[in-house]
């Protein structure tokens, strides 16, 4: 009988023809601020970094046209305090050289990313990015008097006050401020609950992940 199935073959260009595409599609450091600016015409890479990142000796990542190879290749170690040129060649052997250059600019970010007050926090602290608010669960019958915080992390390059050994009353709503590397400052607020854990619904024992709330809330 006749076959009910009909295969369409569509084919795009010649698959034997090699590639003569030689560029750099993305390209990343640890720590870089914002995309790199690529420039395929002019066969220009440029990548900024808060100001005193050591980029004397960094592995960028960084993709290729399909087929394509480098010269630095990937995982190599490069010394971009100065322009580094890479050689791209297409799968059709066309070179095409490339300048890599890192610019350096003060980092306007003031986060603080995580917040631990003591070992015996109920779960993780629950930190809300767009108002600079962290919320913070402790066992009732906690003496929040004087406390110092077992752990404060805050963006690269960043200064806070008081500073993380102080100890603090968080028996009432605690102000901190982080000052950016430009100089630019964010208040953050901790706000401390007293909860009886054996009545909360969450099961606090374990880390609860990460959570939304408010749009812009997770834990840490």
């Amino acid at each position: 009988g006749s076959n009910p199935y009909r295969i369409n073959r569509f084919i795009v260009g010649d698959p034997a023809t090699p590639s003569s595409e030689a560029d750099i599609i993305s390209f990343n450091l640890p720590g870089q601020m914002g995309a790199a600016e690529i420039d395929a015409d002019a066969a220009t890479i440029k990548v900024t970094v808060p100001t005193g990142t050591n980029v004397s000796a960094v592995t960028p990542e960084f993709s290729l046209s399909a087929g394509a190879s480098a010269s630095p290749g990937f995982g190599d170690v490069i010394n971009l305090t100065v322009p580094v040129q890479y050689e791209v060649t297409a799968q059709d052997g066309t070179a095409k050289t490339w300048s890599v250059e890192v610019t350096f600019k003060d980092s306007d970010e003031k986060e603080i990313t995580s917040f631990t007050l003591s070992s015996s926090q109920i779960g993780n602290s629950v930190i809300h990015r767009g108002n600079g608010l962290i919320k913070v669960n402790m066992p009732h019958g906690s003496d929040l008097s004087a406390v110092m915080p077992s752990q404060i992390t805050i963006s690269p390059s960043a200064t806070i006050a008081p500073a993380v050994n102080t100890a603090r009353d968080f028996s009432t709503d605690v102000q901190y401020e982080v000052t950016a590397q430009d100089g630019t400052k964010k208040t953050w607020i901790i706000q401390v609950t007293l909860v009886d854990p054996a009545l909360a619904a969450v099961d606090f024992s374990t880390p609860v992940g990460f959570a939304a709330i408010d749009g812009d809330g997770f834990t840490g």
